[in-house]
């Protein structure tokens, strides 16, 4: 793959900058109708499946939590 082509996937899929790769499995804290949809589905397309949610109680290999200003102190999260 080319340095064109990886700029590409920056511009197109707002996830690839964060490192995901296939396979791995990415946990989400914190859903609601106001999180950034493109986000999530950049990141399940490099990934290859969907994003589990805050009932998994297995090893994630990144997370994704969505905080909000009304939720309080973040370093309680």
């Amino acid at each position: 793959m080319s340095a064109t082509a990886d700029h590409a996937e920056e511009r197109t899929n707002p996830a690839s900058r964060l490192g995901f790769e296939p396979g791995q499995v990415v946990q989400e804290i914190g859903y609601d109708d106001d999180v950034d949809h493109d986000l999530r589905e950049g990141i399940e397309s490099i990934i290859g499946a969907d994003l589990v949610d805050e009932d998994y109680d297995d090893v994630a290999d990144g997370v994704v939590l969505w905080f909000r200003d009304e939720d309080g102190d973040l370093t309680d999260a």
